[in-house]
Formats: C-alpha cells, structure tokens, sequence
C-alpha cells in the first residue's frame, strides 16, 4: 500500500513540476526578445507594442495602414520600389507610374517614353531660374535649332558719316549678354533717317554687335555725305 502511494505521490509531483517549469518557459520566450526563423501567419489581427524593424520586402495583398513614423531599412540596392502605380502627398493625385510616368496634381505629365526625350504636357510651360549649361529645342521637328543661349537687349552706336549709295561699318557697344560668334538680329529702338536702312548684323566680340547701314540716298538732295546720329537698336542674339 505504501508503494502504490509512493508511486501516486511522485507521478503527482512530476505532474507539478513539469507545469511549473512550463509556465516559466513560456514566461521567459514572451518577455524575452524572440527570434523567428519561419513564416507568420495570421488570420486575425497582429498587434506589435514598441520598436519594430523590417529588414526585407513588406508585401500587402490588402489595404497596409501605417501609423506614425516607419522606417524601412535598405533592401538590395534600393530605397523604396514600387511595382505598380506610387501616389504620394496624402490625398493628392501626384502618382509615378510603373513606365515612369509622372502625373502631377492638376493633371499634367512628365514623360521619356521615347529614349532620350522627356515629353512634358501643360497648357502652360514655366522655367523659373537658370539653365547656363543646358540646351533647348523648340518644337518635336527633328531639324529644329538647338539653342545653347538666347539674349536680348539694346545697344548704342555712336554717330557716323556715311556717303550717298555707300555702306557705312559701326561697332553697338553695351550688348550685354552678346558673345563673340552670337547669330545677331537688331532694329532701331525708335525712328532714323528714311535713307539709312540696316543691311547685317554680326558679333566677333563680346557685349558687341558691328552693324552695316547703307545711305541709299532717296532724293537729289541726299546724294551728299549724312549722319547717322547717336542711335540705339534692340537686338535678340541666339548661340
């Protein structure tokens, strides 16, 4: 009988202590920082208290609702990528496509669909600022002019004789902006003689344009030498 008890009393204690050492265990993975090397899955909701890091790829089949401050460590040799359409800004409509098309709030596009072009489209195009080491071309011709610089302003000639049915060569001073080989177009701010008549324009200088003014001499009495006077031209110069 003695026996029987003994048997019964350590099969109890075994029974005690295997719980015991089971709750501590559990005890010790809950509080203690827990390493998982499988997939998780859940079919309910999944709440995290304190810091959280991912060090891989977050995928969200669903609708993923993040709050408060995230931090996504670097995976493989991006950022941040997307496969479909990103929006971003909230709830506004500024969204960049998986071709790269980027559609801003209002509508209008920013485009390289073909290799080497950027297309943009608006109603109204603004450059705010300087482009001194780029170059533009207007228009989707392929033989439109590349410009690398464009100016205006006006200049100022110095008085000058010039003899009926002759040329006369006057250097502009003061064209701002002007370098030497500039393709040159001027024309008087205000009136001059009707028998002066501007034939070309040129730069081989900078912040100067030469100008040749021909008397052509309308009536007997300009047959003589006249003058030019002190004038000014504006000018548009294109490089």
């Amino acid at each position: 009988m003695n026996l029987v008890n003994n048997d019964r009393m350590t099969k109890i204690i075994s029974v005690v202590l295997a719980t015991v050492f089971g709750v501590l265990l559990v005890s010790l993975v809950v509080n203690a920082a827990t390493t998982i090397s499988t997939n998780v899955q859940t079919d309910g909701t999944l709440s995290v208290t304190g810091a959280s890091t991912l060090t891989g790829n977050v995928a969200a089949a669903g609708t993923l609702d993040v709050t408060g401050l995230t931090s996504m460590i670097q995976a493989s040799s991006t950022r941040f990528s997307v496969h479909g359409t990103a929006y971003f800004g909230g709830s506004a409509t500024t969204s960049i496509t998986s071709a790269g098309v980027i559609t801003l709030t209002n509508g209008e596009t920013i485009a390289n669909a073909t290799n080497g072009t950027i297309t943009l489209t608006a109603d109204v195009m603004k450059m705010v600022g300087t482009a001194s080491t780029s170059a533009i071309r207007v228009g989707d011709e392929a033989d439109a002019t590349l410009l690398n610089g464009l100016v205006s302003g006006y200049c100022t000639i110095a008085d000058l004789s010039i003899t009926a049915s002759s040329t006369g060569t006057t250097l502009c001073s003061g064209a701002t902006g002007v370098v030497s080989g500039d393709r040159v177009f001027v024309m008087a701010t205000g009136t001059i003689p009707n028998n002066f008549v501007v034939q070309a324009a040129s730069s081989s200088a900078d912040t100067i344009i030469q100008i040749d003014i021909l008397n052509i001499a309308t009536t007997t009495a300009d047959s003589g030498t006249d003058d030019t006077g002190i004038r000014s031209f504006w000018f548009w110069a294109t490089r």
